[in-house]
């Protein structure tokens, strides 16, 4: 093959795979971006759902196909956080809010609550939480206030996420660690709140 031809033609397998790695670089952003913009529109929806059941009662589904309807609000004031709590535990309903685990107490009554969501998503601000922190949750009978107590790590494979139903908390639950590249591991970050006294003046 003459050296010219030679030189050709490598230059135009750079050519091809610098537009491949072009190409495979705009589909990761893509995806990248419709995962959160999805989660978004999806909160949104829950939002209207959620005030129909604060104002009238009954499940309300945020569109036909939903899984499961709002049971609850989940604010973090001083972080600026508010998210609809689904009633699903589904993995397709994790896509669209923070789902309430069935076989725990349900929210606003007195038991142990517990919340699961993607750590990328709806989530992703439980690496802000520290012991300390104050969150409410708004249910259809009203309100409670809590307050981190502490967080831990866990791996499914080894031990699995304790109810304790006669404890009064809530539980927050997702992927660990936040950052991970790939989805899909074993290990749970588990933030644990107690109930407190509602404090004054918040909204």
């Amino acid at each position: 093959m003459a050296p010219s031809l030679r030189l050709k033609r490598a230059r135009a397998v750079r050519w091809l795979g610098g537009w491949a790695a072009l190409g495979g670089g705009l589909l990761l952003l893509a995806q990248s971006l419709y995962v959160p913009a999805k989660a978004q529109v999806a909160q949104w929806l829950l939002g209207q759902a959620w005030a129909r059941t604060a104002a009238v009662g009954g499940k309300h589904s945020p569109w036909p196909w939903a899984d499961g309807h709002p049971v609850a609000r989940l604010r973090w004031p001083a972080g600026g956080v508010s998210q609809i709590v689904l009633s699903s535990a589904s993995a397709r309903a994790m896509a669209f809010g923070p789902n309430h685990v069935g076989a725990s107490a349900l929210p606003g009554r007195q038991g142990h609550v517990v919340f699961n969501a993607h750590r990328d998503t709806h989530f992703a601000f439980l690496g802000r939480l520290a012991p300390g922190d104050r969150l409410v949750l708004e249910h259809p009978n009203g309100r409670r206030y809590y307050q981190v107590f502490s967080r831990q790590v866990i791996d499914l494979g080894e031990q699995s996420i304790q109810l304790t139903p006669e404890a009064d908390l809530l539980t927050l639950v997702t992927c660990w660690p936040l950052n991970a590249l790939t989805a899909g591991g074993s290990q749970r970050l588990l933030v644990h709140l107690q109930p407190v006294a509602e404090p004054g003046g918040e909204a």
